[in-house]
């Protein structure tokens, strides 16, 4: 029997792509103390109503800064697959694809819960007040199976036709069929629109924010005009941009430079394509997840891991990055800490540690210094977790 030589040395551990820890905690850190700090700085500002509506979201048509935030996480679930499946695919594939297929389905089921207890009502133990799709992690979870699938099962180039069929199937449903026929308006309206009339359908009385009256009408608040299910076709088409982002990353033939570079062409060119949509009737809004907006915020997505990727893993400034990746590295825990979902209230905390030193030196405002308190202890609670290497995975 051969015996190992011991002057060879071991392999070296697969490396994390640091940049993409990095963003991931960059969207997580905009997401959960820097949004609460600015709305409650801005909110008696001079100028604080046009500076925070990029803090918000779009009424309808269009892009603010703050749509992106949700399109990113699920971008970035996308670049991971091609590291995460590796072991499964290909020539070097050290398992069998059923192991992938049963890593994805638990990863979708935890995904799917964690929404439901964020924005849900599970914790409610109701039924008629639970809400069984409307949350940015259950948005991941159909997103991340359906691209972790075709990942596995299709080639690259397979992988490209199916996410254009996608963004042509969902425009074909929205020009084809929906309420705003009847009407004789836009197939682009507000709750007129196929993916709203879809949900409405489907979902009823557990569509989010609908009730139902004394004598059992389903009621549809107007100001609700958020869609999901027929929207699931082009949320698989937004983590696959990342999962074709993260194959390039992953690529042994390329250097760093030239990923940086393709990068940024691919990411260009998809924030063009998409406005270039926009401009011929095609609108973005963000509410529906057109095709357009998918192309949008994909390409924004794309240059901004271009960014990322250029100066972490290529240039190698790495040391800056660190605190994001404390925050990127338990993005999930975040998301679930984070005012956004508002399981934990920190605002009471923040009050008993700053209130009697803002009294003190009469501060006129003071929801800025709570806010920014909030963020802190959500912070350390992350960098806790990071050095104990505890981890909230799905």
């Amino acid at each position: 029997m051969d015996l190992p030589d011991r002057n060879v040395p071991a392999p070296a551990p697969a490396q994390r792509l640091e940049s993409l820890d990095a963003l991931r905690g960059f969207d997580l850190f905009v997401l959960t103390m820097l949004g609460p700090v600015m709305h409650a700085w801005l909110g008696h500002h001079p100028n604080g109503a046009w500076h925070i509506a990029h803090w918000t979201h779009a009424t309808w048509e269009g892009f603010l800064t703050w749509d992106l935030v949700m399109p990113l996480f699920m971008f970035m679930a996308g670049v991971s697959i091609p590291f995460a499946m590796a072991k499964y695919v290909g020539e070097s594939a050290a398992f069998p694809r059923t192991h992938a297929l049963w890593r994805i389905f638990r990863r979708v089921i935890t995904l799917w819960i964690l929404g439901c207890i964020a924005q849900g009502n599970l914790l409610a133990f109701d039924l008629n007040a639970f809400k069984p799709l409307t949350n940015t992690l259950q948005a991941i979870a159909v997103g991340y199976a359906g691209a972790a699938l075709a990942f596995l099962f299709l080639s690259w180039k397979k992988q490209v036709i199916l996410a254009i069929g996608l963004l042509a199937v969902f425009t074909a449903g929205c020009l084809l069929f929906g309420e705003w026929q009847a009407a004789g308006t836009s197939p682009w309206a507000r709750e007129l629109n196929f993916p709203a009339t879809l949900d409405k359908l489907c979902l009823g009385r557990w569509r989010d924010c609908a009730s139902v009256s004394a004598d059992g009408n389903v009621i549809f608040p107007a100001y609700y005009d958020t869609a999901w299910l027929w929207c699931s076709l082009t949320f698989v088409v937004t983590v696959m941009s990342g999962v074709f982002t993260g194959i390039l990353l992953k690529s042994k033939t390329l250097s760093q430079a030239r990923k940086f570079w393709w990068l940024v062409v691919a990411g260009t060119l998809l924030v063009a394509i998409g406005w270039l949509g926009h401009a011929c009737g095609f609108p973005v809004i963000k509410r529906i997840w057109t095709g357009t907006f998918t192309l949008v915020s994909s390409g924004y997505c794309v240059l901004l891991m271009a960014a990322f990727y250029g100066v972490v893993d290529w240039l190698g400034w790495k040391r800056w990055a660190s605190w994001l990746k404390i925050i990127g590295m338990n993005s999930i825990l975040a998301y679930m800490l984070s005012p956004e979902v508002g399981l934990i209230d920190f605002g009471g905390i923040s009050r008993a540690l700053l209130g009697g030193l803002l009294r003190a030196f009469d501060v006129s405002r003071p929801e800025i210094f709570f806010a920014c308190g909030n963020a802190a202890i959500l912070f350390l609670i992350l960098w806790l977790c990071y050095r104990a290497k505890v981890f909230l995975k799905a």
